[in-house]
């Protein structure tokens, strides 16, 4: 299980996403997958799944997605 510091930074950035227009899917999976997160980032060409039982991962890993799609929205 996630601690709620985990859970709400996850889903903050996933609110981070949709701020920018990103269609966004956040749920969590069962116990049997240790309630790992699963993010679904729906862009018009472009769709990114996350999800790792480790919630510190998919943060990390959202974190990178989100940097990379501003820089590229400024150039």
């Amino acid at each position: 299980m996630p601690t709620s510091n985990q859970y709400e930074t996850v889903k903050q950035q996933c609110n981070a996403f949709r701020e920018r227009g990103y269609h966004v899917a956040f749920d969590m999976q069962d116990m049997a997958h240790h309630a790992a997160p699963k993010v679904l980032i729906v862009s018009h060409i472009k769709t990114w799944r996350f999800c790792d039982p480790d919630w510190d991962v998919v943060t990390r890993q959202l974190a990178t997605l989100y940097m990379k799609l501003n820089r590229h929205a400024h150039v």
